[in-house]
């Protein structure tokens, strides 16, 4: 009995979806700021790569400082492919979803 479940736990512990593992990689950013009497304005550039053969679509979770008075977005925009990225907002940070070639 002891045996079945060591073997169980084991295998419990091995990873088993494969194709989960990580598919793009963040490799560098860009940020520039200003700052004035009344604001706080940030422009980021962040870099990704695809480590697979073919294309990727990724969600991509960026999380805010929880001590921002507010939080104005303009846009989020693919240099590589010229467009505008549709964006969810939540209250301390931002989702989006883009396609990555193959690096």
């Amino acid at each position: 009995m002891n045996r079945l479940f060591l073997i169980f736990v084991s295998l419990s512990l091995i990873p088993i979806n494969i194709p989960a593992q990580q598919k793009i990689e963040f490799i560098a950013e860009s940020i520039d700021f200003t700052i004035n009497r009344d604001l706080f304005s940030i422009n980021g550039i962040y870099y990704f790569t695809n480590k697979t053969e073919q294309e990727v679509r990724q969600t991509i979770f960026f999380p805010f400082s929880k001590n921002a008075d507010s939080i104005i977005i303009k846009r989020v925009y693919n240099l590589t492919y010229s467009e505008s990225l549709n964006y969810q907002k939540f209250k301390n940070a931002i989702a989006f979803s883009s396609a990555l070639q193959p690096a």
